[in-house]
C-alpha cells in the first residue's frame, strides 16, 4: 500500500458496502478499546481517590453498549449517539486542559480519535443504509 491509498482509506469516500461495514466495525473496536482503557486504569490505579469510580464504570458502559450496537446492528442511532458523546468528551477534555476542572480525562489524542471514529461511523451507517435501501427498490 502506498501513502496515498492509506490516506484515502481513512479520509476518503466510503465506496462500497464492505467499506461501510469495515468503518463501522473499526469504530466499534475503538469503543471497546476506550472502555478497556477506562476499566483498566481504574483497576491498575486502584480506588479512585476522588471517588469517581462510578463515573469510570458508567463511561465504559456507554462505550461498550454503543460499540455493541454498532458492531451487531450497524445502528445509525448508535453512531449519532457515539458522535454526541465523543464531542462532549472532546469539549470536556479541552476544558480540563484549559484549567476549568470539570473532571474527566486530559488525553486529547484519545478524545479526538474517538470523535473521528464516531464521525466515520455515522458516515458508514448512513452509507450502508442508503445502499441497502437502494438495493431493495
Amino acid at each position: 500500500m502506498t501513502f496515498e491509498t492509506d490516506i484515502q482509506k481513512y479520509f476518503g469516500k466510503i465506496g462500497s458496502r464492505e467499506e461501510a461495514v469495515k468503518v463501522i466495525r473499526e469504530a466499534a473496536y475503538i469503543c471497546f478499546f476506550v472502555a478497556a482503557i477506562r476499566i483498566g486504569a481504574l483497576f491498575l490505579f486502584g480506588r479512585d481517590a476522588t471517588g469517581q469510580a462510578a463515573v469510570y464504570y458508567a463511561d465504559a458502559s456507554v462505550y461498550v453498549v454503543l460499540g455493541l450496537l454498532l458492531f451487531f446492528l450497524k445502528s445509525r442511532v448508535a453512531a449519532v449517539l457515539l458522535l454526541v458523546v465523543s464531542v462532549v468528551v472532546v469539549g470536556l477534555t479541552l476544558a480540563n486542559l484549559a484549567g476549568v476542572g470539570f473532571g474527566g480525562g486530559n488525553n486529547v489524542v484519545v478524545a479526538a480519535l474517538v470523535a473521528y471514529a464516531a464521525f466515520r461511523a455515522v458516515q458508514g451507517t448512513v452509507s450502508l443504509n442508503r445502499r441497502v435501501a437502494s438495493s431493495t427498490e
